[in-house]
């Protein structure tokens, strides 16, 4: 079993939490694009917890203590980074890109994590132990009609650079310039 399966199999699940695989991640498992680095998602556990319970097996950073990501590099895969965050839903204060607060809350069903990502094609979740993908805004389909929508309409109105995200994830996925991005 490898170090990375032990981890998160074993340890987080252990400890009572659950793992996704989540965001470009998935996108690009669905496109068979190889990717070394990894979104994970870990719900039911407090982000305090899971550093505690990985920092044996490798390098941890809390980068950006307000957004809560876990940057992760295993002993054994130096060349890894894993992103590792919790739940949390992002509640708009004004109309620009950093009027937020952020919510964390481990307890969060997955669906209202996803639904505060930019696009549909990025608010997917691989199920690691049931194997299945959740895809709650279609974004399967629209990766197969190779089209880039937003998860929610007021998107492009709450954070402008969307629409730069946006055109440099279409670039990125080689899909037509004829399409367009989605409101």
């Amino acid at each position: 079993m490898s170090e990375r399966k032990i981890i998160f199999e074993d340890v987080i699940k252990r400890a009572g939490g659950k793992i996704y695989e989540v965001g470009g991640s998935v996108r690009d498992r669905l496109l068979n694009i190889p990717r070394k680095d990894k979104d994970l998602l870990i719900t039911g556990l407090p982000i305090e917890l899971i550093v505690n319970l990985i920092k044996q097996y490798g390098k941890t950073i809390l980068a950006g203590k307000s957004f809560g990501v876990i940057k992760f590099s295993p002993h054994i895969e130096k060349d890894v980074t894993i992103d590792i965050a919790i739940p949390r839903k992002e509640v708009s204060t004004g109309v620009g890109h950093r009027d937020f607060t952020v919510e964390y809350d481990p307890d969060l069903p997955i669906e209202q994590d996803l639904a505060r990502r930019d696009f549909t094609i990025n608010a997917m979740a691989y199920d690691i132990e049931k194997g299945e993908i959740i895809d709650p805004f279609g974004g399967k389909e629209d990766l197969r009609n190779k089209i880039i929508r937003v998860v929610f309409p007021q998107a492009f109105a709450e954070d402008p650079l969307r629409l730069l995200r946006g055109s440099s994830l279409r670039q990125g996925s080689n899909f037509p310039s004829k399409r367009k991005l989605s409101n």
